[in-house]
Order: structure tokens, then sequence, then C-alpha cells
């Protein structure tokens, strides 16, 4: 929120951001950041690693959600994004939107 130059523009942020802190609270967990074919390892059928760390970190629970459902480039890939929908955890459209918003504006 520091990054936004509008006084008002950030307490408006900051509301919304707070009231969805009370309706859909979650934890920090490990995230990859970046859950493509390609940086998943696998053999007869089984997975044996996930490379590809570099945008990975704590981060709340329905982050990787949101990069998958808003903000990842599928390139070519496009039919890896309902796999992702179906295995990963829901997170609430209000926390899609918010995410998107921030994305969009280059935070």
């Amino acid at each position: 929120l520091s990054r936004i130059k509008n006084a008002s523009t950030r307490r408006k942020w900051r509301k919304k951001l707070a009231k969805l802190r009370r309706k859909y609270p979650s934890k920090f967990v490990l995230t990859h950041g970046d859950l493509f074919p390609r940086n998943i390892l696998v053999d007869n059928g089984k997975i044996t690693g996930i490379v590809d760390w570099e945008r990975s970190g704590f981060l709340p629970d329905y982050v990787e959600y949101a990069l998958a459902a808003c903000l990842y480039d599928y390139s070519g890939e496009e039919w890896w994004r309902p796999v992702l929908m179906e295995v990963l955890p829901a997170c609430a459209p209000e926390r899609l939107s918010f995410q998107s918003l921030i994305y969009d504006r280059g935070y």
C-alpha cells in the first residue's frame, strides 16, 4: 500500500484489504509461484520433484490459486489452467478480484 501515492486511494485499499482479511482469514504457507508442467518432474506417473523455485515464498494460502486463476500467462499451455483449478484449494472471488487489481496496477 505504501506504493500508492494518492492518500484517499490508499485509504480505500487499506479498508478493502482489512475487510477481506476479516472475512477470509488466511495463514502463510510455502508457495511455489510458478506451477507449470515444465517445473514438475514425473517418473512412472508419480511426481518426483518440483523445480524452479525463484518465485517461491511464504505467502497467504490463497496466493497460489490466485496466481493460477488470474495472473499466469499460460503461453500455449492453456490446457494446464483447468488442471490447476481442480487441484489447488480455491479462494474467494473477492480475493481474486483484489489480486487482479493489484497486478493490473503494477504492484
